[in-house]
């Protein structure tokens, strides 16, 4: 892989990634060879005076005459970002780079500055945390920016941006919705008939989501997740089946704790159900119980008001996202955290 399997590297012609300069910026952006000779090949900043450059990392759900872009991002709050180049000869005297992540809603978080000297190699390393991180942003892009004194010019050349970590969200009362005009919480997947915000007679507010018949789901995270724990307050509104899901590749490749009338199951969805575990429960109709659903190498576990309720051994998944399940009626959802690791 290029640059031991960085996720952005530049190795083909014209590979840019999607990067370019932002409104206002005066930076061109190309690929090029590397500067000291070598095989690789770079993506070289020239700059005149400070700019930003940037890469999408997601994209806004809405589109026009109904249209939609579903989608969930590659970065997300609590992750790990490392970015590696090195300056131009040309550089001049006090030129400095932060990365940076716009959020939905407005939000630019920074890191702090790493100085850059002529010719010499760069290294930027990044948490996103604390600092103006939302701690439930939906990251929309995703970029470098150029301190640089007026009317300066030069190069900065970026030979890779790389991601690890772990994924950190906590939506609070931020999830819960007041209407049915709130469809969308950024970031998700939403495969949902129906949304509504709660109940006059529900006690505490919550999103309810909700299926005509089939199966829905209301989903984030990526292949790239691997161990992970959903937690949230959940209920359930007159539905077949409802639930969370795990390591969500698809609509037939998840794990699935579901609550059924009688009982709750651990199911492994691949292109057909098997049943992994059981136990007689009757989930409270629209009373909201406390969940946590976790994946962790081959266990998976479930979790009820803070009592072990499902544990099962699976190896058929290693990654995938979480989600929201819904078939045949509603669901209540709210307080949603949610922690994966993301693999390196």
């Amino acid at each position: 892989p290029a640059r031991g399997g960085a996720i952005h590297a530049f190795e083909l012609p014209g590979a840019r990634q999607g990067w370019m300069a932002e409104e206002d910026s005066d930076v061109r952006v190309d690929n090029a060879g590397c500067p000291h000779g070598g095989p690789h090949r770079v993506l070289r900043l020239r700059f005149r005076g400070p700019g930003r450059v940037s890469t999408p990392v997601s994209v806004p759900a809405a589109g026009a005459g109904g249209y939609q872009t579903p989608n969930t991002p590659w970065l997300y709050p609590g992750m790990e970002t490392h970015l590696r180049g090195r300056a131009g000869a040309d550089l001049p005297a006090g030129v400095s780079l932060r990365a940076f992540a716009r959020f939905a809603g407005g939000a630019v978080a920074e890191s702090e500055p790493v100085a850059l000297a002529p010719d010499e190699h760069w290294d930027l390393r990044w948490r996103l945390a604390g600092g103006g991180v939302p701690a439930a942003g939906t990251i929309l892009d995703f970029g470098l920016r150029i301190e640089a004194p007026p009317l300066s010019e030069g190069t900065v050349n970026l030979a890779f941006l790389d991601i690890g970590g772990g994924a950190a969200l906590d939506y609070g009362d931020s999830f819960a919705a007041e209407s049915w005009r709130e469809k969308q919480v950024p970031g998700w997947i939403d495969g949902m008939d129906r949304h509504l915000g709660a109940f006059s007679d529900d006690a505490e507010p919550q999103r309810r989501l909700g299926s005509d018949g089939d199966p829905c789901v209301y989903a984030t995270g990526n292949r790239d997740w691997t161990d992970e724990t959903l937690r949230c307050r959940f209920n359930v509104h007159a539905a077949d089946r409802a639930g969370v899901l795990l390591r969500y590749q698809g609509m037939r490749r998840h794990y699935a704790f579901l609550f059924e009338k009688t009982r709750v199951l651990l199911v492994r969805q691949r292109y057909g159900e098997t049943v992994l575990a059981e136990a007689p429960y009757a989930i409270p109709e629209n009373q909201m119980v406390a969940l946590e659903a976790r994946a962790e190498g081959d266990r998976l576990s479930l979790a009820i008001d803070g009592a072990p309720v499902l544990e099962a051994t699976d190896a058929a998944f290693a990654s995938g996202g979480v989600a929201l399940y819904a078939e045949h009626g509603m669901i209540g959802a709210a307080q949603v955290s949610i922690r994966a690791d993301v693999r390196p």
